[in-house]
């Protein structure tokens, strides 16, 4: 309504003066959008030209902390391994800095080989002490690439007693992905296995049986002793096992070593105590495989100690004799007209509410004589379990003996009336009526066995047994202990 009271030439100028911020406005509205477009552009761009940040390279390796014996002269031994991990594809290997330490002269290496799984590799040179093995780009699987170094021949020229090779640190892998270098993760440093040159190999031995101490009948083929060989450097050919024995009885006796289903050598007892087996076979123990040997015989009655003395052997590298680096006891036997033995019948089952198994086995004598039973005594270990009631009972039928729970035991004597054991046998059953708390509850019942000789007192003896009038607990029996009976 004031128009009037403004010029016209003062009307113009503010028109024009609007206009321009108007426009200024506009333009500077423009270039903010084209620079965030820019922006967001760029940061896209600079995204994709850095893939290297989601790469993954893992180098790692799991050495035993064993020495390697290497006889002399064997040939492509792997003296060193390891793994390259990448969680993409096209990442690539270019060289690998490895550190030899215990070998002043890296000349005795000529000719080592690095392979990338059967894939020979690169080119060795010896750079300031180390093994410095060019790839160009070697490009990497997805996953686990495995690689060795495989020396042709072993030298016994090495300076140490024992040498060893690793990658140091992290820079001794280049790695690159994209045209970018990077740097693996890994545990560093990354170590071989050590290892040890030897003239020729040796054997170790080491005993297969559970308990080195036990009965066995008179007159009856029994197993006397098991016992593994391990090779050591080379694998060889077995050609003569000593085995001494001590014994108070000066009969002959038949000796058999057995491996596996077969009998390989046959021995004579004599009187130094002797017993030298000659292989009728061509039997071979490799490094990686231990070979299980068994001796069996037939023995009079009385004390028998076995002792693996010696075991001579031809190298198959070393072309030369080795023997047994030490001896080793095998067995002490006590040979009786009769033992007690347990068949293992141990079960897994649902554990329900009311009558139950706890526990069933096969008793018999292992000879001809009579046998008696005065006592027997298992564990439980139970988990919201309750036994309400227990019975035995002994070929299907419901047997009156004293069966006492304390704690965590139950114990079964038969001293009104001996339970007699002949080679026959009996089938024995021990039940309980069960009361389960939760549904969780589960319960393991075992035989238990005695871990020294009989106890004058026979509360502290577990099982008890006699022959003849000679009382015996569980400690020398063989195949014991058994299974446990699990129930959940």
């Amino acid at each position: 309504m004031f128009e009037h009271l403004v010029s016209h030439h003062h009307n113009l100028a503010h028109a024009k003066k609007t206009r321009v911020k108007f426009y200024g406005t506009l333009l500077a509205l423009s270039a903010f959008i084209l620079l965030s477009a820019f922006n967001i552009s760029r940061g896209s761009i600079s995204k994709a030209s850095d893939p290297i940040n989601d790469v993954v390279v893992t180098i790692f390796n799991n050495p035993s902390s064993d020495i390697y014996q290497i006889a002399n002269k064997t040939q492509q031994v792997v003296v060193f391994d390891f793994i390259v991990k990448t969680n993409v594809d096209k990442v690539m290997l270019n060289e690998l800095n490895i550190s030899a330490q215990g070998i002043d002269d890296l000349a005795i290496l000529d000719g080592i080989i690095l392979y990338h799984s059967q894939t020979q590799l690169g080119e060795i040179d010896v750079v300031d002490g180390n093994l410095r093995i060019k790839l160009g780009n070697y490009k990497l699987d997805k996953g686990n690439n495995y690689f060795y170094l495989s020396w042709p021949r072993a030298n016994n020229g090495i300076s140490e007693d024992t040498f060893d090779f690793s990658l140091e640190q992290a820079t001794s892998a280049i790695v690159s992905y994209q045209g970018s270098l990077f740097t693996p993760a890994g545990d560093f440093p990354i170590n071989s296995q050590t290892l040890q040159i030897i003239e020729r190999g040796q054997f170790s031995a080491y005993n297969n049986l559970p308990k080195d101490n036990f009965l066995a009948v008179a007159k009856e083929y029994s197993l006397l002793a098991d016992f593994s060989l391990t090779s050591n450097g080379e694998s060889a050919s077995i050609e003569k096992v000593l085995v001494y024995h001590d014994s108070s009885i000066a009969d002959k006796q038949h000796f058999y070593l057995w491996q596996g289903q077969e009998i390989i050598a046959d021995a004579w007892s004599s009187d130094d105590g002797q017993l030298i087996f000659e292989l009728n076979k061509t039997t071979v123990v490799k490094p990686d495989h231990d070979l299980s040997l068994q001796l069996r015989a037939s023995l009079n009655l009385g004390e028998y100690n076995f002792i693996l003395a010696d075991v001579w052997a031809k190298g198959f590298v070393s072309g030369k004799q080795f023997t047994l680096s030490n001896s080793s006891f095998l067995s002490n036997i006590l040979v009786i007209d009769n033992i007690l033995q347990f068949s293992d019948q141990s079960i897994v089952q649902q554990l329900n509410n009311g009558w139950q198994t706890l526990f069933k086995t096969h008793i018999d004598s292992l000879g001809d004589a009579r046998l008696l039973l005065y006592k027997l005594s298992w564990s439980i270990d139970d988990f919201a379990v309750e036994l309400e009631d227990l019975e035995l009972w002994i070929n299907d039928q419901l047997y009156d003996v004293n069966l006492t729970q304390s704690a965590n035991k139950i114990v079964a004597t038969f001293w009104q009336e001996d339970l007699k054991i002949n080679k026959e046998g009996i089938d024995l059953v021990l039940l309980a009526k069960i009361n389960k708390l939760d549904s969780d509850a589960r319960l393991q019942v075992n035989l238990l066995t005695d871990q020294q000789i009989i106890a004058e007192d026979n509360s502290q003896n577990n099982l008890l047994w006699s022959i003849n009038g000679q009382m015996y607990n569980s400690h020398l029996l063989p195949g014991l202990p058994l299974a446990p009976v699990i129930l959940e």
